[in-house]
């Protein structure tokens, strides 16, 4: 039995296995691999392909069994610890600035495969996940679709630190409404894992509090869409901060059209908010020394507009939905 630690708060602990061939039936009681962490235990044996476990969580325990009754060719194993919400910043949209390279690590391009055209933003979950708006994949199929993480001018193709994936799949929330745009969530697979470097140009944001509201933080929405109603989109990624809205107070503004499901942030002056192009990208807060993504970008009346509020996803309320599908958080 080997036990892995990592102390930092917020950290993935990350085994990756080759593929390899044991002794076993159906449920592992002969020759197996054992991996247990936080919210997950599984044994692996028979034929297995290579694959990743990944959790939120300080230890990984691996427990491997053989009666060293058959031999075959061997596996291995190896484990990393990275953490998510932390943030590349040297000093420190609508009425936003630009922010510094990689400031956000987990931000994500999310463009047309033939094109390459930045369609919409998203946040990196997982090395195989992200999340984005339903609204911006409901009419599109996997195919349609390239992921592009560690970018940040969409017009220049000279970032080393810029890396692309084909989607493979897209799960887009089963009571998403397309009139109401409620439940506007999105999650897309990856055909293939993100390699998270070293120097964090890549990274994971982190999961909100499960039963937090977040009214009256400050947050900060970032994306590459247009920096004025109508008006053209931004090359480089940009950021503003505003302050988050209890729904009561959002729907005063909003003439009662947000539900629980959602989130408003925005200023009474306006001015400062998300706008077209901008959609699917995270809201974000600083919360016990990691950034955490509390909103989905989602709709509004125009962009920066007075008396109205951004409306977001509220991520909370889809956390078990999306450990449903992505057991790496």
């Amino acid at each position: 039995m080997k036990y892995f630690n990592f102390t930092s708060p917020g950290s993935t602990l990350q085994l990756q296995c080759s593929s390899f061939q044991l002794q076993g039936s159906r449920r592992c009681r002969k020759d197996f691999l054992q991996v247990t962490t936080l919210g997950f235990s599984r044994r692996f044996c028979g034929k297995k392909s290579s694959f990743v476990v990944s959790r939120n969580s300080r230890r990984i325990i691996t427990r491997f069994r053989t009666n060293a009754r058959g031999s075959s060719r061997g596996f291995s194993c190896s484990v990393s610890a990275s953490e998510c919400g932390v943030v590349n910043r040297v000093t420190r949209i609508v009425g936003g600035v630009e922010t510094e390279v990689n400031e956000y690590p987990w931000m994500v391009s999310l463009r047309y495969s033939d094109s390459m055209e930045h369609i919409c933003g998203a946040s990196v979950l997982a090395g195989g996940w992200v999340l984005t708006a339903a609204h911006c994949t409901e009419f599109l199929s996997a195919s349609d679709l390239v992921v592009v993480v560690g970018d940040h001018d969409v017009t220049a193709n000279d970032e080393t630190s810029a890396q692309a994936f084909n989607v493979a799949q897209i799960v887009n929330h089963p009571m998403y409404d397309d009139d109401t745009l409620d439940n506007d969530v999105a999650l897309l697979r990856l055909a293939s894992q993100i390699q998270f470097p070293e120097d964090n140009t890549v990274g994971r944001v982190c999961l909100p509090e499960a039963g937090q509201t977040y009214d009256s933080v400050t947050a900060t929405v970032s994306g590459w869409g247009t920096v004025a109603e109508d008006g053209a989109d931004s090359p480089v990624l940009l950021e503003v901060s505003v302050p988050t809205l209890s729904n009561a107070e959002c729907n005063v503004f909003l003439g009662g059209e947000v539900t629980a499901n959602m989130l408003c942030a925005g200023v009474p002056e306006g001015g400062r908010d998300s706008c077209q192009g901008d959609s699917g990208g995270p809201l974000v807060t600083e919360e016990g020394g990691e950034v955490k993504q509390i909103g989905v970008v989602s709709w509004g009346f125009g962009c920066g507009q007075p008396n109205s509020p951004g409306v977001y996803a509220r991520v909370t309320s889809y956390l078990s939905w999306i450990s449903s599908y992505v057991t790496e958080c």
